[in-house]
């Protein structure tokens, strides 16, 4: 999370560039979403960061094709048993652990 303005302009920065390392790295792999485009001036307190512009097929493509596979993810824990749902939780860095809260704390909340 970022602060007032001003704050952690440098983190801002690193996060940015690390951004659009991982989307040329997708790029390379996945030459069917398209050409990445990155732009400057899209994060305000540092107008020198590049990021993906938002509106370039390529960004498009891989949001939907992301957005996709959670969509399938969420339907298969809709209906699959509870391992499956748990492999597939792990698989978005979810985990869930059994008797985390206990009987009588749970009682309580």
């Amino acid at each position: 999370s970022i602060g007032p303005a001003g704050d952690n302009v440098a983190g801002m920065v690193g996060r940015a560039s690390r951004v659009v390392e991982f989307a040329r790295m997708l790029e390379a792999r996945w030459p069917d979403l398209g050409e990445l485009r990155v732009s400057r001036g899209l994060v305000a307190a540092s107008p020198s960061a590049e990021l993906p512009d938002p509106s370039c097929v390529f960004w498009t493509r891989g949001r939907g094709r992301y957005l996709e596979v959670l969509r399938k993810y969420t339907a298969a824990m809709a209906v699959k048993g509870g391992k499956l749902r748990r492999q597939l939780l792990a698989d978005l860095g979810f985990h869930v652990y059994d008797d985390f809260v206990s009987p009588e704390e749970q009682q309580f909340l």
